[in-house]
């Protein structure tokens, strides 16, 4: 009779330990001996899934119960054992209650101690069934298992952005993603029982965009400024889905800007604010930026520990905003399309503890242009002739202008305006050259007034000439382009400018100072004789009238 009762004891245990497994393990029974399938949705292109055996065991069709439970061929589970067993990873102990139901029992634990005596297969099964599927304790074995694979694994077939896996004998699979994509993250690790299923994942990843303030607080894809100005930038950054983005337990998040050549950025200019909604909240403080000699970043190592996203429960329309300032130089460069590529690195594998794997987005560009005055001096009667040594001032405005609110331009060796003043006696002045040639580069969508300062001997100073430069910039998400490009001249006709090298020919015509008519030789002479004479005779014929009234 005892004999029976303990038999009673040890049958009932085994029947609690397969339903503990269950609780961890669920699926629908299948029939022993059949190979399974399963199926990725919602990955995207550029993955690269690899599953591996964590367990093998039996499916019981009637009930849906998994025995004989032992290590499966995808893992080292000596080494497996040990780690499991060396983990100090924080977590709230779980445990079955009288009526087989899982509950929190307010204890926190480290890892370790769950799996302390755990020394086969099944008893680490066993030590998991309390733990639900995205508790952290599930996700930490699963970070251990990828640390000690055994073999190759079998790899998921590609169909699209679905990937599918065959011929899969019962048992508990670990799926590892192999991300191949630079811009793409990668998916977190995936356990799962076999049987014909499909799993929905979607490794989200962030996403960028540049753009340049219109001085109206609209941002655009390219505009034109002038050299000299300080040009403001915006750089916009989602966050990923809230289901991706709650996987990682630190989240790198930083901007990389590629200055060209004719921009410098300003120091600490930029700004970073959270949006969502209506929402708007600074969170500068948590970002730094770096300046390298062509390059900038502005980021924050781990934006999970900002208390404004850490309150954030759904990440969609989540939005960080950057704006920073550069200024448009005229010391190093003629280059009037002036291109600024700008991307963003994040972390890419919520597998891996830390931020050390990341990825990026694709490059964005933003554009800032400034136009050339090619100027041509010609003498107006012999307009075969070219005139060098003509020198010119240019300052931005109109002829009307107030001497007080005129910006005289200082032009480099070079050709480039370096900065704009506001006495005219510290402009520059230029001079025409190599055959009545000047080139003056950086001027924006505006009004100038180009003034002659020295005049060649025997020419009639030119009168001052005012002209406006107009434009119509495309912006398109794949193509920005300079569509129009004109030159109005004051009293004057219209020019078309070069959209491709952005400059505008304007030809500057003087005039010789009128010659006054003349005799030669010896009748001047006779004449200049003659009336000599006439004027001492004169001389001669009134003085003694003039005694005799006196006397």
């Amino acid at each position: 009779m005892k004999k029976i009762k303990n038999l009673k004891k040890i049958v009932a245990a085994i029947l609690i330990l397969t339903f503990m497994v269950n609780l961890c393990l669920t699926v629908k029974a299948n029939t022993t001996g059949k190979t399974h399938t399963i199926t990725i949705t919602g990955a995207g292109s550029g993955h690269e899934y690899v599953v591996y055996q964590v367990f093998t065991g039996n499916l019981k069709e009637s009930t849906g119960e998994m025995g004989d439970i032992e290590w499966g061929t995808g893992v080292e589970s000596t080494t497996l054992l040990e780690a499991l067993k060396a983990s100090t990873t924080k977590i709230q102990e779980r445990t079955f209650n009288g009526e087989g139901v899982a509950e929190t029992t307010g204890n926190e634990k480290e890892l370790k101690e769950i799996f302390a005596d755990c020394d086969e297969a099944y008893e680490v099964a066993v030590a998991l069934s309390p733990y639900e599927d995205s508790s952290d304790v599930i996700r930490e074995f699963a970070q251990i298992i990828g640390n000690n694979l055994k073999g190759e694994g079998v790899k998921a077939v590609a169909s699209g952005d679905n990937y599918t896996v065959s011929g899969l004998t019962t048992g508990y699979y670990f799926i590892k993603d192999n991300k191949s994509v630079e811009t793409e993250a990668q998916t977190r690790y995936i356990l799962n029982l076999v049987k014909d299923s499909t799993i929905a994942v979607k490794a989200d990843a962030p996403t960028m965009e540049l753009k340049v303030n219109d001085s109206k607080n609209s941002y655009v894809e390219a505009l034109d400024y002038q050299i000299g100005d300080t040009v403001e930038f915006q750089m916009i950054g989602k966050l990923p889905n809230q289901s991706t983005f709650s996987d990682y337990s630190q989240y790198k998040y930083i901007f990389h800007i590629e200055l060209p050549e004719g921009l410098d950025y300003i120091d600490n200019s930029f700004k970073v604010t959270l949006k969502q909604g209506s929402t708007t909240t600074d969170i500068k403080v948590n970002f730094d930026d770096s300046i390298l000699e062509d390059e900038v970043t502005i980021g924050c190592e781990n934006i999970k520990t900002i208390e404004a996203i850490s309150k954030l429960t759904d990440t969609e329309n989540a939005e960080i905003v950057v704006t920073y300032n550069a200024k448009l130089n005229g010391t190093t460069t003629k280059t009037t399309k002036n291109v600024t590529n700008a991307y963003l690195e994040f972390s890419d594998n919520p597998n891996k503890t830390g931020a050390s794997s990341t990825s990026t987005t694709l490059k964005n560009a933003a554009s800032v242009y400034t136009y050339v005055l090619d100027i041509e001096k010609i003498n107006g009667k012999i307009q075969t002739q070219k005139l060098d040594g003509v020198g010119f001032k240019i300052y931005e405005g109109t002829i009307e202008t107030p001497i007080e609110n005129k910006k005289w331009a200082k032009i480099g060796e070079n050709g480039l305006i370096t900065e704009w003043v506001t006495n005219e006696a510290d402009a520059t002045e230029m001079f025409t050259q190599n055959g009545g040639q000047l080139n003056i580069y950086g001027l924006d969508n505006k009004t100038y007034v180009l003034k002659e300062t020295t005049t060649l001997d025997g020419f009639n100073t030119r009168d001052d000439m005012q002209f406006t430069i107009s434009s119509t910039i495309g912006n398109t998400e794949k193509a920005q382009n300079v569509n129009t490009l004109k030159l109005a001249i004051k009293d004057g006709n219209n020019a078309e400018g070069d959209t491709n090298s952005l400059k505008f020919t304007l030809q500057v015509l003087n005039y010789p100072g009128g010659l006054l008519p003349e005799t030669g030789g010896i009748g001047t002479v006779i004449f200049y004789v003659i009336g000599g004479i006439l004027i001492v005779s004169a001389i001669i014929l009134i003085l003694p009238k003039k005694k005799k009234k006196e006397e």
